[in-house]
């Protein structure tokens, strides 16, 4: 006799080791949470409201990267409209979800 296994846990709790994870499914940051951890599945970000993939654990720096923006000379950057200083660019790590607005200034007149 064969047993079906689903593919999304049914129960309210999951395992990771020997830790028992809580799982609340009308929770939105538990469902961030054991996609990007549990899973370490890929995640939906839109940039200027277009969607982007990218990796679970993806900071700015790497969406910049992703979508070759090398100099951040003139950038300003913002996730969900909260300005993020270039200082943390290289730390801040994305979640699904996530609405993030690039802007260049340009020079005229």
């Amino acid at each position: 006799m064969a047993e079906i296994i689903p593919s999304v846990p049914v129960q309210d709790n999951a395992c990771v080791g020997n830790k028992q994870i809580d799982i609340l499914p009308s929770s939105p940051f538990s469902q961030i949470y054991f996609q990007r951890v549990v899973m370490g599945a890929d995640i939906n970000i839109y940039i200027n409201s277009k969607l982007q993939k990218l990796p679970s654990a993806a900071k700015i720096k790497d969406l910049l990267d992703m979508i070759n923006v090398t100099s951040h000379n003139g950038i300003a950057l913002a996730v969900n409209n909260n300005v993020i200083p270039k200082a943390e660019w290289e730390t801040y790590v994305l979640t699904t979800e996530d609405k993030v607005t690039l802007i260049k200034a340009t020079q005229g007149g």
